[in-house]
């Protein structure tokens, strides 16, 4: 199957239990208990030890807030080889074995180059919205997005797609056809008697939920475009 997709970011969100907190976490301290490399420069850095965020020169980040805890990734290129935010989360998790989640959730972001902005729209008007008086209240209809949940084997899918601008390093923004994916694994209590164990296995299986994105958006989604 042709690779049509461009995934950009691939996201590890740590979701903390009600009553947990992430604790005051420095660089230094992340550093010492090897969750970052030592070599890794540092482009920003905001907020106190705790409830702030760190962003890398190699395009990974990680961000504490009151209510999860998240390690981020820019992708160059479709290649999960390269993919490093959920080892740096695993890592993160084998350090903080106390800690309580409520969740693990993966998400995925990409799109598809468009000629012009008009062939989003049209994409999602016409192929993804059933026709109906809808589409014609007002005077017109300027945009339109589409959400969807999937039930997968071991997680819970919510993707939405939408038309929008890709802004890269040089030139102006490109239209795109985005496709934004969540997957979100929910506490086993009953496998894993501490949340932090199941965090774990979860984070270890992103690249299915890398595999299941690329599979429903080129199969389903860009495919049946082309059929």
């Amino acid at each position: 199957m042709k690779r049509e997709i461009e995934i950009r970011q691939l996201e590890v969100i740590l979701n903390l239990a009600p009553d947990e907190s992430p604790g005051g976490i420095g660089l230094k301290a992340l550093r010492r208990q090897g969750v970052f490399p030592e070599e890794w420069p540092v482009v920003d850095s905001t907020g106190p030890q705790i409830f702030g965020a760190l962003e890398f020169e190699n395009g990974v980040s990680f961000v504490v807030t009151p209510e999860s805890v998240r390690f981020s990734q820019n992708i160059e290129v479709n290649d999960p080889g390269q993919v490093v935010a959920p080892a740096l989360a695993q890592k993160y998790l084998e350090q903080f074995p106390e800690a309580q989640y409520s969740s693990v959730s993966v998400m995925i972001k990409g799109h598809k180059r468009l000629a012009d902005k008009n062939e989003g729209k049209a994409y999602v008007l016409g192929k993804l919205l059933r026709d109906g008086p809808w589409k014609n209240s007002g005077p017109q209809v300027l945009d339109a997005s589409c959400r969807l949940s999937y039930r997968l084997e071991n997680c819970l899918c919510e993707l939405r797609v939408q038309r929008m601008s890709f802004t890269e390093q040089e030139g102006d923004g490109r239209p795109v056809l985005a496709f934004f994916a969540e997957f979100e694994h929910e506490i086993d209590d009953e496998n894993f008697p501490h949340s932090s164990d199941f965090a774990v296995s979860a984070v270890k299986t992103w690249k299915d939920d890398w595999d299941a994105y690329v599979e429903i958006v080129d199969g389903l989604f860009l495919g049946e475009e082309e059929g």
